[in-house]
């Protein structure tokens, strides 16, 4: 008996022995981590549909990971993104119990050359535009951080620099970040927490964009954007306020309420002032006020309007939709509109100032 236990001693020194070495030579010799480069090379070029070269991998493998020197490119040769260095400490045992725990994850210097490639459109079943995530895996990423991070956009280049964190284990959700470009003329700061073990939801989210920044270059604003949802409340009542002024496009006040227990749809309640970019359009010559109940179902939705008041109209009714690969396919409505007093005349004469529409589109 001793005999067969120094046997099996022996073998699982040996066993370490041979892990030992195979950890070392995997890890810390160079062919080793040229390996290692060229399956990284590999699993982010498939990722992202790209030829992926990266000049060093270093760090203290495998829990603390240096890549530099990143380049992608597309079927043609031509690089769309280069990365000088992303550091990742995570911890790798982790994974044995089925967690991702990041403790920093940087990014540094990365510049947009180009566009990406595009990948193979793939079907989307569900049709929710709103869906509540329940089934995530245990991920959490202690500290993020994005270092200027360059792109152009409309001829201009501009830089972003960010940082936050992110925890996700199934229904509990935790996202923070604060971020800004071109030396502080977008700045964003968002925080946002929902966890049905504590029955809570809090939401508290800013937006600042100023006329010659990121966001008003990539959307057209033509004018400073500041924009606020804020929201403290159950979980399943979750009510989220939402305030601001978007550029030269006019000025919102909403209020949303809905579960996020198990999302079926939503109330809504806004008030859209137009700005400048309506000046001289006689329907939106006035504030635009809208009460409406959005319901989600598994192949579609539907949109009840308790009512939209504008400049020419006021209009109730009820909007449903079909869209079981992610994009409508069949559009039904049945509204109803009372025209204001001195619209349109001839339509009035015609067909009188109450109006009843109803429609299919197929497409």
């Amino acid at each position: 008996m001793r005999r067969i236990g120094l046997i099996a001693l022996g073998v699982a020194a040996g066993l370490f022995a041979l892990i030992l070495v195979a950890w070392f030579a995997l890890f810390y010799s160079p062919p080793g981590r040229n390996f290692l480069k060229g399956v990284a090379a590999d699993q982010i070029g498939g990722a992202l549909n790209s030829d992926t070269e990266i000049g060093a991998l270093s760090g203290g493998l495998p829990g603390h990971i240096i890549v530099a020197d990143v380049r992608l490119a597309d079927d043609a040769g031509e690089a769309w993104l280069t990365l000088d260095r992303l550091e990742l400490r995570w911890r790798p045992l982790a994974l044995l119990r089925k967690r991702i725990l990041v403790d920093e994850l940087t990014l540094a210097d990365a510049r947009l050359i180009g566009e990406p490639p595009e990948g193979e459109e793939q079907e989307q079943d569900d049709a929710r535009q709103i869906p509540i995530l329940d089934n995530l895996p245990h991920i959490e990423i202690a500290a993020l951080d994005i270092d200027n991070f360059e792109a152009a956009i409309n001829g201009e280049r501009h830089s972003l620099d960010a940082s936050g964190s992110i925890r996700l284990n199934g229904p509990d959700i935790a996202f923070f970040l604060n971020a800004e470009s071109d030396a502080g003329a977008d700045q964003t700061a968002i925080a946002f927490a929902k966890s049905p073990d504590s029955g809570r939801f809090t939401l508290d989210a800013s937006i600042f964009a100023d006329t010659n920044g990121v966001i008003a270059s990539l959307l057209g604003l033509k004018g400073p954007t500041e924009l606020r949802a804020a929201g403290e409340s159950p979980v399943d009542e979750a009510v989220i306020a939402i305030e601001g002024q978007v550029g030269h496009y006019g000025a919102v006040s909403a209020q949303i309420e809905s579960s996020f227990d198990d999302f079926s749809g939503a109330d809504i309640n806004a008030v859209v002032t137009p700005g400048q970019r309506f000046e001289g359009v006689e329907e939106l010559s006035e504030p635009v006020s809208i009460s409406a109940r959005y319901d989600a179902n598994d192949d579609g939705g539907a949109l009840t309007l308790q009512g939209l008041s504008t400049a020419f109209a006021d209009i109730e009714g009820h909007l449903d939709w079909r869209a079981p690969r992610g994009f409508v396919e069949q559009l039904n409505a049945d509204l109803n509109a009372v025209l204001a007093e001195n619209y349109q005349q001839i339509i009035q004469d015609i067909a009188g100032r109450e109006l009843n529409i109803k429609g299919a589109l197929d497409w």
